[in-house]
């Protein structure tokens, strides 16, 4: 009983001691005896909270009281006096307190009235600093040199990815004065690009001439850049060596093909199945690049097995609805007006035969697409756990083939024999999944059904 009187006591003391210090209290906590209970008062709280003490024992209400957390609105506290730093330099040891409250001010703030915004519709002109006459600049003496042709571009090709190419030409000497560069008809003159491309010619110093073009460029066309053969240099030197470059057209390669393409993105073509009639003589073909039908046609390079194709046994239409098979960074694109797009329909005009890999490829490229004709007629095998049964049925078995069968196809060819090689009859009731792996436009490919054992032969679950 002491044990517990003495522990009732610590704890008061303890609650009293730790919330007498608490920050910003005027008054410490007090301890008030009656003779029957003693009261321990929080004075500084919002609301002040009595806590009883019974036989120095705290009383359960009184715990539960202190412990609830007081949501009322606080009352700020009056502005206490504080002491200003010239002050407490006056003050010395004593630490008076000056009675006078500190105010703090942002220096240099005004009314929002007294700001003004001047509005002014003069422009001011900004004097540039003036650059020396090409007339004043000294050139270089390649009086020893001949006029040749140092360099031209693009060598390889157009890129397809470059929006609007540039076509130079470098010559070895100067073949104009740096005062007479000012028009760009003197360097047409010069240099010409065939065939013809929009666009613009510029000097880039007495040496170096370019053609910016203001189109993309067909990456598919040869271009031609040509240089006057009687040029003649500040010398008076006539150009030596050769005047004529070409480009080479950039490389078609194929991104995709679909075999046993219907339209759009219809296909009848599984690859168990293999492409299914009507469609074993058409693919679909995605290009990295627009291209016209015929320029597609003159690059394509078709298989069937070992043979390859002449150009007469297949025909190439191109898709311009946009609507074909659409992969990452391949999306279908065409542009109508020029008879180009990158999405195509091979045709294959001669004999296809079944259970053939059809080879497609482009002459510009090594990469090789393949896809299979009709492929023989088999049965995949029965699964050890049958599919689509939902648990609700006898003994379910799945069958899968390598094409579609019609029902009574099924109940005509297939038996099922017990171990002890009984056969137990197939009814259209046994079939409890009828259905293709794929179908487009009514055309099956795989085959997959399921049977059930119904009750004569097993129990259902």
């Amino acid at each position: 009983m002491k044990t517990i009187l003495k522990s009732a006591c610590f704890i008061s003391a303890l609650l009293i001691f730790s919330l007498a210090g608490c920050k910003g209290a005027k008054n410490n906590s007090a301890l008030q005896s009656d003779g029957i209970s003693t009261k321990v008062s929080i004075a500084k709280t919002r609301t002040p909270v009595v806590m009883t003490l019974e036989n120095n024992v705290a009383s359960f209400d009184s715990m539960t009281q202190f412990f609830k957390p007081d949501y009322a609105q606080e009352t700020p506290e009056q502005n206490e006096e504080t002491q200003s730093t010239s002050d407490s330099k006056n003050q010395g040891s004593k630490g008076k307190k000056n009675s006078k409250t500190t105010t703090s001010v942002i220096p240099g703030l005004r009314k929002l009235s007294e700001y003004l915004t001047s509005y002014s519709s003069e422009k001011k002109r900004i004097k540039l600093p003036e650059t020396k006459k090409a007339a004043s600049q000294k050139e270089e003496d390649y009086s020893d040199r001949p006029l040749t042709v140092e360099d031209w571009g693009p060598k390889n090709s157009v890129v397809s990815e470059a929006a609007n190419p540039s076509f130079y030409v470098i010559f070895s000497v100067p073949v104009r004065t740096l005062t007479s560069l000012d028009t760009a008809e003197s360097a047409a003159a010069i240099m010409s690009i065939e065939p013809p491309i929009k666009g613009s010619y510029h000097w880039y110093g007495t040496q170096h001439i370019s053609f910016e073009a203001d189109e993309p460029a067909d990456p598919s066309t040869v271009y031609t850049i040509k240089v006057k053969p009687d040029l003649t240099s500040i010398y008076g030197d006539t150009i030596t060596g050769e005047t004529t470059f070409k480009t080479k057209a950039e490389p078609v390669q194929i991104k995709n093909i679909y075999g046993g393409y219907i339209k759009e993105k219809d296909c009848a073509y599984d690859n168990t199945t293999g492409a299914l009639p009507p469609y074993e003589n058409r693919v679909f073909v995605r290009t990295n690049y627009l291209l016209t039908p015929d320029a597609l046609a003159d690059r394509l390079e078709l298989f069937i097995g070992e043979q390859k194709l002449g150009r007469s046994d297949f025909t190439v239409e191109g898709d311009f609805t946009n609507k074909s098979f659409s992969w990452w960074k391949n999306e279908p694109e065409c542009e109508p007006e020029k008879n180009k797009t990158n999405s195509f329909t091979v045709i294959i005009n001669a004999e296809v035969p079944h259970n053939k890999i059809i080879t497609v490829k482009s002459a510009d490229d090594t990469k090789k697409f393949t896809y299979k004709t009709l492929q023989p007629f088999d049965d995949q095998g029965v699964p050890e756990y049958a599919n689509y049964t939902s648990g609700n049925l006898g003994n379910p078995i799945t069958v899968r083939l390598t094409q579609a069968v019609d029902l009574q196809m099924v109940l005509d060819k297939i038996q099922i024999r017990t171990m002890s090689g009984e056969v137990l009859p197939l009814t259209k009731d046994n079939v409890i999944r009828f259905s293709g792996a794929r179908c487009v436009h009514g055309v099956y490919g795989r085959m997959q059904f399921s049977v059930s054992l119904l009750p004569k032969w097993g129990t259902r679950a």
